[in-house]
């Protein structure tokens, strides 16, 4: 809406910190993934509304902004990680023969930063830069950065790393993305039909998108009217993934955030969704705190 002092304002006002070196090199944990987002979200708010562009600086974990400083600015690409390499170079030089305890670097850290700079940075800032592109447009405008973003999601999601020959899928830029291209479907009311569509579907084609994300996805697109269809259709699709989940309780509990979620579009389907999920309720004890919360949040729903 091109509120850029407003929403130089909103970002600035949230908490933030860099997340560490850990956090954007981990190749397993799903949970370190919410660092990384946070840390691409905000970076990149901030940039859109300053009407700037994201550079390599802006990205660097915490353990390496000091040596990042070093780095003359203006450099990117292949002459800044060169740049980082040899300043990281200098700097664990410098620490030679220290006891381990005052090394503000140890060996496994060095070998973090080098796996970072060498295989993270370029497709992070990649992701970064694309997704500030989708923020920056103005309205009705975002559909083709959103579709790009997308596309640079599809490509870096299947990038090989060193080590990881047995995984297809890199799963580091894997969530990093499907949490941007959730968060840009859920900001950008203004995208048409098709672009929701082809993300609908790149995103649930593999058969490895989890329940959750879907129902988050059909939350945002029930509250469209031009999306109810979609809405409908994915919902199906997402109650089929409920069904296979092997802990009761657990489908219980999706299969009532379902019913939430389709609400806006279906009173119909919401009813449907919440009887499956009570039926779950016989195989559950009486003491299911998250199956009740979930019911609870339903009714509050349903009064209002």
């Amino acid at each position: 809406m091109r509120l850029h002092a407003e929403a130089r304002a909103i970002a600035s006002a949230i908490p933030h910190e860099r997340p560490r070196l850990w956090s954007l090199t981990d190749r397993f944990s799903t949970f370190v993934n919410e660092d990384a987002f946070r840390h691409i979200a905000h970076t990149a708010l901030l940039a859109a509304a300053e009407r700037k562009s994201i550079t390599e600086h802006m990205l660097l974990p915490q353990e390496l902004v000091d040596i990042g400083r070093r780095v003359p600015d203006g450099s990117t690409g292949d002459a800044f990680r060169k740049a980082m390499k040899a300043e990281l170079e200098e700097h664990c030089r410098s620490q030679q023969g220290l006891p381990d305890e005052k090394r503000s670097m140890r060996n496994d850290t060095r070998r973090d930063a080098d796996s970072f700079i060498d295989e993270r940075l370029e497709p992070l800032l990649e992701m970064a830069q694309a997704f500030a592109a989708m923020l920056s447009s103005g309205v009705a405008e975002g559909d083709k950065p959103f579709l790009e973003l997308l596309d640079v999601w599809t490509r870096l999601r299947m990038k090989q790393e060193r080590y990881s020959y047995a995984q297809k899928t890199n799963t580091f830029f894997d969530l990093l993305g499907r949490h941007l291209l959730v968060f840009s479907l859920w900001v950008r009311s203004d995208l048409k039909a098709p672009s929701v569509d082809a993300f609908v579907a790149k995103v649930s084609e593999d058969g490895v998108a989890l329940a959750s994300t879907l129902v988050e996805i059909i939350a945002i697109l029930a509250r469209r009217s031009d999306l109810h269809e979609l809405a409908g259709k994915t919902a199906i699709q997402t109650k089929a993934l409920i069904e296979r989940e092997d802990e009761v309780d657990y489908r219980a509990s999706l299969l009532a955030q379902l019913s939430r979620a389709i609400m806006p579009a279906s009173l119909e389907e919401t009813t449907s969704y919440f009887r499956a999920g009570l039926e779950q309720m016989d195989a559950i004890g009486s003491g299911d705190h998250q199956f009740t919360s979930e019911l609870l949040l339903f009714a509050a729903d349903l009064g209002q």
